[in-house]
């Protein structure tokens, strides 16, 4: 087997907007390294994750395979705590195979979590989740070493609510700068004479929105925008999903200096996770590495951050389902190109082949994915289409799904057959819903259509004898869904 040429760097973080990059001028955020990597290599700007939510997104950048694939009832595009994950082959499998050392350093979010599904190790920080197999990681041995036992989650900010305050440890101490810190440390340990395949995966900047104060200063004064509203986001016309969460998770309450105190805390913790990947990039540099380096920015999904009345993540609206997604091949790699946006639609399922097929490798041809490179390459073979969907599991039968060409986008939800459809080239920011306007009715029939064969391909339960599968708009208990707790509050593990 002839050695790897490239090594091969993949950096994520979680819940990272696909607008929320500087390059892309938005009005708050401050990437200059992403900037700079975009500036070198390619950015994909009509990347989708195909279930905006961690663990099925996480699933389908190891295995190439989209959301469903298989056994849904094992968390493949929904949330379900201890999935496993059940492809054979994954990324690191693969590439370990071919040759690679593979290294997971960060947030891997897999069950069960010192499983380690083809990488050679892992130095994780699982954000204090206590769960069978796993009573610490390594982020909390390191804390203790450090004389701060238990004291990751005393700042007492939760990991899915929007409340936000300055990091209470000294800097060094942030998940942030100790995730970066293990993968600068780990180049010192790796074998220099074999390539290396290193995901490098930031908990950033998904809550606690606990940004140190040196981050926070930078966007302590920054004027914020007003949430987005759209014809379509008053209270009577929302899906049920957006009221569920909405209720739930007190979004409404969230209002004035509040919201803009989170959107700038949101915002710290990218440039935070910017500044961090400069060390790594600069360790790469300096053991002359980078000329020979593949390097992938993803995120797993994004966050609403207030836009139509809610936040997080869940949903298939940009803020939500849009990823930033930036290749940079080495100068001279064949396929080397640099300072481009591609507007190829694309998914975090093509994560996996574009990686194998960026270093030479042979892409399996059992998966769902494609090279994003040989869509740049030969236009006939680029993606045409995303599908994305987000159920609650078997048990319950309500269900969202989105298609996309990355121009058009079609949103339908089950739950009172609510259909949204955007010009994404026109209307980048979702305002107008052409669905419930007269003149766009052929359009509608069209991209309905095309879910409807998307999903007849699947044997997807959501269709039926060629029609989508509609249930009632349910009756929503709002004092019982404002009882919910879905903060996850973390306790002091000593």
């Amino acid at each position: 087997m002839a050695k790897p040429k490239y090594n091969i760097l993949l950096i994520s973080s979680d819940q990272h907007r696909g607008d929320s990059l500087s390059i892309l001028d938005h009005p708050v955020a401050l990437t200059p390294h992403l900037d700079k990597l975009s500036q070198q290599g390619v950015l994909f700007r009509r990347t989708y994750s195909e279930c905006p939510v961690c663990i099925p997104a996480r699933m389908t950048i190891m295995s190439g395979l989209r959301p469903g694939t298989g056994d849904n009832s094992m968390g493949y595009n929904y949330y379900k705590e201890c999935s496993p994950l059940l492809p054979a082959q994954t990324l690191p499998a693969i590439l370990g195979r071919s040759g690679y050392q593979t290294q997971a350093v960060g947030k891997m979010h897999f069950f069960p979590q010192r499983q380690r599904y083809g990488f050679d190790n892992m130095i994780i920080e699982e954000e204090g989740r206590i769960l069978p197999g796993l009573y610490r990681d390594d982020y909390e041995l390191w804390l203790q070493d450090q004389g701060f036992t238990g004291e990751n989650h005393s700042h007492g900010v939760t990991n899915n609510e929007t409340s936000c305050r300055i990091w209470h440890l000294p800097e060094r101490a942030h998940p942030t700068n100790w995730t970066a810190r293990e993968a600068c440390r780990w180049f010192n340990r790796m074998d220099p004479d074999c390539p290396f395949f290193l995901w490098l995966s930031f908990s950033a900047p998904h809550p606690p929105y606990t940004p140190p104060r040196a981050y926070w200063e930078l966007f302590r004064d920054a004027a914020i925008p007003e949430p987005i509203k759209g014809n379509w986001s008053s209270a009577e016309m929302l899906p049920a999903e957006f009221k569920r969460s909405i209720f739930s998770s007190n979004y409404d309450r969230i209002k004035g200096e509040w919201y803009a105190k989170t959107v700038r805390a949101y915002y710290a913790l990218i440039t935070q996770i910017d500044f961090q990947i400069s060390l790594v990039l600069g360790m790469l540099r300096e053991r002359k590495l980078l000329e020979s380096t593949i390097i992938l920015y993803i995120a797993d999904h994004g966050d609403m951050m207030g836009d139509f009345g809610t936040f997080a993540k869940r949903l298939f609206y940009e803020g939500s389902a849009s990823v930033p997604f930036i290749l940079v091949l080495p100068e001279g790699h064949p396929d080397y190109r640099c300072g481009e946006i591609s507007f190829n639609p694309a998914g975090l399922q093509d994560v996996l082949p574009t990686l194998l097929d960026a270093a030479g490798i042979e892409i399996p041809a059992d998966i769902s994915g494609k090279s994003m490179l040989a869509g740049l390459k030969y236009p006939e073979q680029a993606r045409t289409l995303i599908h994305g969907d987000y159920t609650k599991g078997p048990e319950t039968p309500d269900s969202c799904h989105m298609i996309t060409d990355g121009r058009i986008k079609y949103i339908w939800y089950n739950e009172g057959n609510v259909e949204h459809l955007f010009d994404l080239e026109r209307d980048p920011q979702e305002l107008t819903n052409l669905a419930v306007k007269s003149e766009n009715q052929s359009l509608l029939i069209q991209w309905r259509g095309k879910l409807i064969s998307v999903l007849e391909e699947e044997s997807s339960a959501d269709v039926v004898n060629g029609k989508l599968r509609n249930i009632p708009y349910p009756e929503l208990d709002e004092k019982k869904l404002r009882s919910m707790n879905p903060f996850n509050p973390r306790g002091m593990h000593y």
